[in-house]
């Protein structure tokens, strides 16, 4: 597609947004399509806690959060136009999907370029658009800000206070990241791996970092025995005193 066609399609996608409609509805961090899949005929899935490990039975449209994509845009309005351009994403990939796998009159065969180009668009932005990249953003933040500022906080307040940036930071880096992740994607090969029976559980992070071959778990002996000093500015610290941050 040459520039001046992108250009036009671009436009007439963007008429159609309309940047109030998703205001304090709930949006969901993963697709509604791929919740679909893993749940029951009235469309239920069982849902763990993390943290309690408590489970319930819950309904695919209430596994989402509320104003979680709204930002507040030059004017002071709410704007929740990234819900429906993250739903021309997952329209696009959903469809390639069902191609490939729900339709009983095609036979295997490799992504196009342009099936290709949908699956990598949904999957840089399941990259980078859930609640972990955005905490992640936020720790971060916090560390860096009270680091620089240790002469003007006290100890008290050092613990006391957690310094958040506006949600609209996360989507202003979340967006610029996308197109990065998915050019990334489009180096690398794509396959499709169909399960016969039900073998995967689905996070609220189903994208997973890929590991080498001879990659191994540390056992708890290793990680009891490892004893190498952990030296910042050539000096060593005590392992109470590091915060990881990974990702």
């Amino acid at each position: 597609m040459n520039e001046l066609a992108l250009d036009r399609r671009t436009a007439e996608l963007m008429a159609t947004i309309d940047a109030g409609r998703y205001v304090g509805s709930k949006h969901h961090v993963v697709p509604r399509f791929i919740l679909e899949r893993f749940s029951n005929a009235r469309k239920q899935v069982v849902r763990r806690d993390r943290q309690t490990g408590v489970a319930r039975t819950c309904h695919v449209k209430d596994l989402a959060i509320t104003d979680f994509y709204t930002f507040i845009d030059q004017t002071g309005q709410l704007d929740a136009s990234f819900e429906q351009l993250w739903g021309v994403l997952e329209q696009a990939a959903a469809a390639v999907l069902r191609e490939h796998v729900s339709n009983p009159f095609v036979r295997p065969r490799p992504f196009t370029l342009d099936e290709k180009h949908a699956i990598d668009g949904l999957v840089a932005l399941q990259f980078v658009r859930g609640p972990a990249p955005r905490r992640a953003g936020e720790l971060i933040a916090d560390y860096s800000v009270k680091l620089v500022n240790q002469d003007k906080l006290s100890p008290a307040e050092m613990r006391e206070f957690e310094i958040i940036p506006h949600q609209n930071h996360h989507l202003e880096v979340m967006t610029s990241l996308v197109e990065k992740v998915e050019q990334e994607l489009a180096t690398r090969a794509t396959c499709l791996v169909e399960l016969s029976k039900p073998l995967l559980v689905i996070s609220d992070e189903p994208v997973c970092l890929e590991r080498p071959d001879d990659f191994a778990v540390p056992t708890r002996k290793q990680l009891r025995d490892y004893s190498a000093p952990i030296m910042v500015d050539g000096e060593p610290v005590s392992r109470e005193d590091i915060i990881q941050i990974q990702g």
